[in-house]
């Protein structure tokens, strides 16, 4: 059968930078009070708690809890003038009891040209940002990595005669209560003996379409998901994933997170990426289609990979993020089950776990045919949708 396409209408998409710019706290460059504001979080409630506990029994990956936070720069923290350049210093120290990370979601951030947002640790251990116009997004908001420990401290510099105020407002903040960063490090810990890093031999053939595949988290939770091609090859970056892992607007895109070996060898999660706009979801075929709010650098050397609604289908490959762990490798060596929307796979090499849901599932001419829908945590069968429903991405 022949490739056939799916109906996207193309737009162009605007430029964006990368999502951190240079910068140096002000705390750090002059002369400020020592004592920052602090807001101590409420602990999560029983309700909050359980729904935690209820969707990692589901087999969902979760790690934390959103706390609803909700109040802007002029309503918390303190301003300050840092006297030997003028410039204004916003700060304010948020604390979580018993939190392993903190995550914070900005409900909105909208910087004045020169403006900087940064985000560290009281110690100064760990450092995140500059954060300036230019990773703003059109929603409005902007998700921010975790950082370790229950404390984190939030910094904002104003350059003087700034023409407009920010505005700046915390909107959640995510309680890890499963010590994500710990998790992610990929110490072995949580590996099942059947994964296998896309660098190892089994890999081999895979080392271009493994860089379409990227690890996204937010709101407590993460999933899997690709880079999708068009017929216009432009570079738009489409993102593919399942419905069942939620809206994914506020999310932290991750790129080329793998380990440098098989079995050994260290990995990052530096190429990241915030925001996207949806642009369709089925719960039929459990997939959404996205945009990335922002262009994806070429330092990331992404892959757009193709896709395909054929059903004459040989083999099947897989590439996810298993419980959150760097890159693993899939590979049914037999022609996938066809099973009503789904794709029904019986791997030969690797597994699926919380965390691959959303990742692609390539043919044998290493095209997407659908994503990780539903499995079990063990060398043993899964299931992804039969095809992509077509979609129509909205004119802008």
């Amino acid at each position: 059968m022949l490739l056939r396409t799916l109906p996207f209408l193309l737009a162009s998409s605007p430029a964006f930078a990368q999502l951190r710019e240079d910068g140096i706290p002000a705390s750090q460059r002059g002369t400020l009070p020592p004592d920052v504001p602090m807001l101590v979080l409420r602990e999560p409630n029983v309700l909050e708690l359980r729904r935690y506990q209820e969707e990692r029994a589901a087999g969902h990956f979760r790690y934390g809890i959103e706390l609803e936070l909700g109040q802007s720069c002029q309503e918390v923290g303190r301003w300050d003038v840092l006297p030997e350049t003028g410039e204004s210093v916003w700060r304010v120290e948020l604390v979580s009891p018993g939190a392993r990370s903190l995550g914070v979601v900005l409900s909105r951030f909208d910087l004045p040209v020169g403006g900087q947002l940064f985000l560290y640790d009281p110690t100064g251990r760990d450092l995140l940002g500059a954060y300036g116009e230019s990773t703003e997004n059109p929603n409005g908001v902007l998700a921010l990595q975790p950082l370790r420990g229950e404390r984190v401290v939030l910094e904002y510099v104003e350059p003087p005669g700034a023409p407009t105020r920010v505005d700046l407002v915390l909107g959640t903040v995510v309680h890890d209560k499963l010590d994500v960063l710990a998790h992610l490090a990929d110490n072995g810990m949580f590996e099942a003996g059947c994964l296998v890093d896309v660098n190892c031999a089994q890999g081999a053939s895979y080392q271009d379409v493994k860089r379409a595949v990227v690890w996204m988290f937010g709101g407590g939770g993460g999933c899997s998901a690709s880079i999708l091609n068009n017929t216009a090859e432009n570079g738009t970056p489409y993102l593919y994933t399942a419905e069942h892992c939620g809206n994914q607007t506020n999310a932290v895109f991750v790129f080329d997170y793998e380990r440098t070996g098989c079995g050994s060898g260290s990995s990052s999660q530096a190429k990241s990426l915030s925001g996207s706009t949806q642009l369709a979801v089925s719960s039929l075929y459990d997939g959404q289609l996205y945009r990335l709010n922002q262009n994806i650098p070429a330092s990331y050397e992404p892959f757009y990979a193709g896709w395909s609604t054929a059903l004459d289908v040989t083999r099947g490959v897989g590439i996810s993020h298993p419980s959150g762990l760097p890159k693993k490798l899939s590979i049914e060596n037999q022609p996938p089950l066809q099973a009503t929307t789904r794709w029904a796979v019986q791997w030969n090499v690797g597994a699926i776990q919380p965390g691959s849901s959303g990742s692609p599932l390539f043919d044998q001419n290493e095209r997407v045919i659908g994503l990780a829908s539903e499995g079990r945590s063990a060398c043993e069968i899964a299931k992804v949708p039969l095809k992509p429903e077509p979609v129509h991405d909205r004119a802008v």
